[in-house]
């Protein structure tokens, strides 16, 4: 696979300059029309060796080969304890017609990246988030999973990029060009780079992961937070769940991540929109696709 992908970036740049891939990383050889000083050549561009890497990783990221719902997580029976259930399912190949958008710029359809193509683009700018709510109204009383595709790319000279995904707080009247209600129970991931000046510097250069709920005393409980920096600049499949005792669980890949200690009023799920946004686009995309939302019948489950 290294010597393929350096096949391509040597038959793009010609022979002005060599880029050696090695175990997945980037260096510089000598070559005629090097960078100064410790910078490399990458896609025609003078780059730090960081910066090339991250270019690397996120192009080969947004080419992954991989079969669509690759992990087979669309229904889970951990939740509805085998009652019925009900799935609706968005792959974004017909547009953001079933979506509410808020946010500016408001978020678009990514039409060349996707697991496959097309997929959601947040397209939040650095100074507030951009999302949209599900038109549908959901009935998760009974229980609720939303699972998605995550792609986050790195960059370590930018700030946040980031997508989230979850059951919505509020409604569409709470969200807007510089406000945004959040959710009531959801997960998401983020990358933080060097601009992002106010976060600590131990937190910078990293993927962390983060899944929450709202209690029923009306605080947040932030029952996961973990460094996922392998998981950057490819896709993933991420999952959060809400239980019929109002329970918030969250999984990657599969894998069980963590489970709140709090609970979740359940009876103030019964009119609930999904959420989907945070920030993307200025230092590297954060893409969502093929969204699998479950809950479990004993009403009417959307409006």
């Amino acid at each position: 696979m290294v010597a393929g992908t350096l096949r391509r970036v040597l038959a793009a740049m010609g022979s002005v300059s060599l880029v050696v891939l090695v175990a997945g990383g980037v260096r510089r050889a000598a070559a005629e029309g090097d960078c100064p000083g410790t910078n490399v050549r990458y896609e025609g561009k003078c780059l730090y060796p960081d910066e090339a890497e991250a270019a690397r990783r996120r192009s080969e990221g947004a080419r992954l080969p991989r079969a669509r719902n690759p992990m087979g997580l669309e229904v889970r029976d951990t939740v509805c304890s085998g009652r019925q259930s009900f799935s609706w399912n968005e792959d974004f190949s017909t547009g953001l017609g079933n979506w509410w958008l808020f946010g500016s710029p408001k978020p678009i359809i990514e039409t060349s990246m996707g697991n496959p193509a097309p997929s959601f683009n947040n397209n939040g700018d650095p100074n507030y988030n951009s999302g949209a709510l599900s038109r549908i109204q959901f009935d998760f009383r009974n229980g609720a999973t939303i699972s998605a595709d995550f792609l986050v790319q790195s960059n370590p000279v930018g700030c946040w990029t980031g997508a989230a995904t979850g059951i919505a707080t509020g409604e569409p009247a709470d969200y807007g060009n510089t406000t945004d209600a959040w959710m009531i129970s959801g997960i998401g991931f983020d990358y933080i780079g060097d601009a992002c000046w106010g976060d600590p510097p131990a937190q910078r250069r990293h993927g962390v992961i983060y899944c929450w709920i709202i209690g029923k005393d009306g605080t947040r409980e932030e029952y996961y937070r973990g460094y996922k920096d392998a998981f950057l600049d490819a896709w993933h499949r991420v999952s959060v769940e809400v239980s019929a005792g109002g329970v918030g669980t969250c999984y990657l890949d599969g894998t069980r991540l963590a489970s709140s200690s709090g609970v979740i009023d359940v009876s103030s799920l019964n009119t609930k929109r999904i959420y989907l946004g945070l920030r993307s686009g200025t230092y590297g995309k954060a893409l969502i696709d093929n969204l699998v939302v479950q809950g479990c019948l004993g009403s009417d489950f959307h409006r």
